[in-house]
């Protein structure tokens, strides 16, 4: 069971109150006032829900200081009594700020295939670019070793995208 404490009770209901007043604004034309003050009520929910250090490292990452600057800057731009040039710039701010954790999370999924592949063909990940001939020669070392097993799987792994290593503990034979 989630334990929620009083200070996140008063921030969901902070936010929501933000959001309320956020979307009054806009239907009442842009009234800046509803616009300021929801954002004000929205930002400090935000902060009383997640806390204070975790709300300022989420806005102020160093890949998402472009995506917090349009989001902030709109909010400011509200506050000052400009609500149609400020909520257009706070929502390319907002859909940046969450599209690079759409980004990050690609990149997090990505990493965890590489990390799957390694674990199930024993390899290792082989950084940089490979050339051809070296290429060409991992591509018979591999068909010579699967042409020794006698197991029904195919062990082809794609060298397009990433190269893997496999990873034994024998030493290589001179010829």
């Amino acid at each position: 069971m989630v334990v929620i404490s009083e200070f996140q009770k008063i921030g969901v209901g902070l936010s929501g109150f933000g959001i309320f007043f956020l979307l009054f604004g806009v239907l009442l034309y842009f009234d800046s006032v509803l616009l300021a003050f929801g954002n004000i009520l929205f930002l400090t929910g935000l902060a009383f829900i997640t806390g204070l250090r975790r709300t300022a490292h989420f806005f102020f990452q160093r890949h998402k200081l472009r995506a917090s600057s349009f989001f902030l800057g709109g909010v400011a731009l509200v506050v000052f009594r400009w609500p149609r040039i400020g909520m257009l710039v706070e929502t390319y701010g907002f859909v940046l700020l969450f599209n690079a954790l759409e980004i990050k999370n690609k990149m997090a999924k990505k990493n965890r295939d590489y990390v799957n592949i390694e674990e199930q063909h024993n390899m290792t990940l082989t950084k940089g670019r490979i050339s051809k001939t070296k290429r060409h020669q991992i591509d018979q070392d591999e068909s010579q070793t699967s042409s020794e097993s006698s197991s029904d799987e195919s062990d082809e792994v794609n060298y397009s995208t990433v190269v893997f290593k496999k990873v034994t503990n024998e030493e290589p034979k001179e010829n």
